[in-house]
């Protein structure tokens, strides 16, 4: 599943790889062999391209967010997410459970060439969707919101100091004053 959500690979394809990942690690507390098995492919092998997607997708996200700014929805319907919203429960259930190694590997990948910071990427789709005022993106708000806790849950010290540099707190101040 994991090399199939790389740049390149069709995304219908990589949807249905995060719906598997998502149905293997769920699991309260966390799914231990999941995330450990992940965990070890991630970190021991030349895993540039999962996290390069996995930015671009979260990219995406923040692009609709803002091309669909403050949608009107009846209460008894659904938003209409992409379906790339999926990828942020993975990221969540990843680190459910607080299993550090996980934790640690969405900051930084030490055996990459290049490492993505992807607590950067969920500052910045966090901060973009407190602006809007609707409720398609109070509800992938909650979704990134519990993504981040189960990052720095644990505590993992190193993405709890990441998250004090960035403008994290400002953003969920800003939430919390919204009506």
């Amino acid at each position: 599943c994991i090399d199939l959500l790389s740049l390149g690979i069709a995304e219908d394809l990589q949807v249905e790889a995060i719906k598997l990942l998502i149905a293997m690690l769920f699991k309260e507390g966390g799914a231990r062999e999941i995330q450990s098995t992940m965990h070890e492919y991630l970190y021991n092998n030349d895993s540039e391209l999962f996290f390069r997607q996995v930015k671009a997708t979260i990219e995406k996200l923040i692009m609709w967010h803002k091309w669909n700014e403050a949608l009107r929805i009846a209460e008894d319907e659904d938003p209409p997410f992409p379906v790339e919203i999926y990828l942020i429960r993975m990221l969540q259930l990843m680190s459910e459970g607080h299993y550090l190694p996980n934790q640690d590997l969405m900051r930084d990948q030490p055996n990459n060439l290049q490492s993505i910071n992807l607590l950067e990427c969920l500052v910045n789709y966090f901060n973009v969707i407190s602006r809007i005022h609707c409720r398609c993106s109070t509800l992938a708000g909650i979704r990134v919101g519990a993504t981040i806790v189960e990052v720095i849950q644990g505590p993992c010290a190193q993405n709890q100091e990441y998250f004090a540099s960035t403008d994290i707190l400002e953003t969920s101040n800003r939430i919390f004053r919204r009506k």
